[in-house]
């Protein structure tokens, strides 16, 4: 054998090998052990005419899609799935995409309620999906808005058309009610208008703050439909402290603790998520500034620690030097209001 020929076989042989070696599978790609799943059907609710509806996996973790080619299995309990494995039509073998998603068509000519499961690596997620008799109607909810101040209204708007072909049907009176929370329809009953929609207003008669369950009925739709309105506070008042707030002059530097403390407008209890800025006319908070920003947690109280050199302490005797304390609203920025304190120097 040419030498040549030689080299040509052994180049041959080791590409062989290393094919033989890279085909011996892909790499299996799970979820992190802290993705979150979400498993969706549009439409969740689907005539029997139709027979079909597009399930929709979602893998995340965090915020950021999981990588592509992630496994996921997705498993139900009525009606089947395609694609699906040969010995189990109910169970999908699936892949995201660059967006964490993977798809799959679900399928039904009988009437019932199909769980949905999908499963990757430690991480599970659930949803469901609706096959209706014929002839049935879909009811869906919007809310505007569905987070109001305590003291304002959402308008809760009912939706209703035909599954088999999306018209709307003759008007039909819809039912408001509250399941849970303290919360009122100016109507309880209203009927739709040439648009298949019926409203009423929402309001928490006794300004709490809090979610209200509310639940909508109409005859002629396979499940009532229920949703949450959320009623939030406002800033109602913001008060500051010192510690010390009086103390005699020093030779060295002094250290204070400011206080803000924020309450709601409705309760006047704690109120949490309140940006506070803290600015002081002398001497540096933890930041190394005389302004210093925090945000309170569910005790309505922000600290920081102000700290006065020698030279900030100079001056005609007594001497005060004033902080402002300003709350803002992190969910309502209009709402603000300001506080002061004073610490005292004495000769």
């Amino acid at each position: 054998m040419k030498r040549s020929d030689f080299r040509s076989a052994a180049a041959l042989v080791a590409a062989v090998a290393i094919l033989g070696l890279g085909g011996c599978g892909r790499e299996t790609i799970t979820a992190p052990k802290d993705a979150k799943i979400t498993v969706s059907a549009d439409p969740d609710h689907v005539s029997t005419a139709v027979g079909q509806t597009r399930i929709r996996v979602e893998v995340l973790n965090g915020i950021v899609p999981v990588r592509y080619g992630t496994l996921v299995y997705l498993t139900t309990d009525f009606g089947l799935l395609e694609p699906a494995e040969k010995e189990n039509p109910q169970r999908a073998k699936l892949e995201t995409n660059s967006n964490g998603e993977a798809f799959a068509t679900l399928k039904s000519t009988a009437t019932g309620k199909a769980n949905l499961t999908a499963t990757s690596g430690n991480a599970t997620g659930a949803g469901s999906a609706n096959f209706d008799p014929p002839g049935s109607l879909r009811l869906s909810l919007s809310y505007s808005p569905q987070s109001v101040q305590y003291d304002g209204s959402s308008v809760v708007t009912a939706h209703l058309k035909y599954l088999d072909n999306g018209q709307i049907p003759p008007p039909t009176a819809v039912g408001f009610s509250v399941t849970e929370g303290d919360g009122k329809f100016d109507n309880a009953s209203v009927e739709t208008n040439l648009q298949g929609d019926a409203s009423s207003n929402l309001k928490a008669p006794n300004q709490t703050v809090g979610d209200v369950t509310v639940k909508v009925s109409a005859p002629g739709t396979s499940s009532d439909e229920s949703g949450i309105i959320s009623f939030y506070d406002i800033v109602g008042s913001i008060r500051g402290s010192a510690e010390p707030d009086s103390f005699p002059v020093q030779s060295s530097s002094k250290t204070i603790t400011i206080t803000a403390t924020v309450k709601g407008k409705a309760k006047q209890t704690a109120m949490k998520d309140v940006t506070v800025v803290l600015t002081a006319e002398a001497g540096t908070f933890s930041s190394h500034d005389k302004s210093v920003s925090k945000v309170t947690g569910a005790d309505g109280v922000v600290t920081d620690t102000l700290t006065l050199t020698a030279s900030d302490q100079l001056g005609t005797l007594p001497k005060t030097i004033g902080v402002t304390m300003k709350g803002t609203d992190t969910r309502n920025n209009s709402v603000e209001l300001s506080e002061a304190v004073t610490v005292k120097i004495n000769p």
